[in-house]
């Protein structure tokens, strides 16, 4: 389910960045959904995710603004209904 992919990725979130080079994490091209999701604390945000009734919703909470530039991209899910799930570990 993508919510859970959603909540678990916020979860472990800086766990993906250390199994990175540092030079491939961050910048604007690779925003924190966990700092995007509002919430406060991971089970705020997970509370928050949970909270989502379409899809739309979930993404709109994942990346604001219909931004792809986040770490975890579910852009091409809104444009297209595929279900691609986009990784942006770089800038």
């Amino acid at each position: 389910e993508l919510c859970s992919i959603c909540q678990n990725f916020i979860k472990y979130e800086a766990v993906f960045d250390l199994i990175l080079s540092p030079s491939r994490s961050g910048g604007n091209n690779c925003k924190s959904n966990k700092l995007a999701v509002p919430g406060g604390t991971n089970k705020g945000r997970h509370f928050n995710l949970a909270s989502c009734q379409t899809i739309f919703d979930l993404c709109d909470t994942m990346n604001p603004s219909q931004d792809r530039d986040f770490k975890l991209n579910l852009q091409k899910i809104r444009i297209d209904l595929k279900s691609i799930v986009e990784f942006r570990q770089h800038s």
